[in-house]
């Protein structure tokens, strides 16, 4: 995967369900989740997310997808 944007469009395209964004914790942007039309929550993030500086732009990176 590329980022959590990306596995959020590939799964709605895919299987269908809603795309919800929320401000990052992360980073100064926003992050996505995927939800199910049967209502599971998907995020594709890192392995073990920390606070980055102000200019870090996630735009690739090698995460894990965990339920929430």
């Amino acid at each position: 995967m590329c980022n959590c944007l990306v596995f959020a469009l590939w799964m709605r395209f895919r299987w269908g369900g809603t795309i919800q964004w929320h401000r990052s914790r992360t980073w100064l942007g926003f992050h996505n989740t995927w939800t199910s039309p049967n209502g599971k929550r998907l995020e594709y993030t890192l392995v073990r997310p920390k606070r980055q500086p102000w200019w870090y732009i996630p735009i690739c990176y090698r995460g894990v997808v965990k339920e929430l």
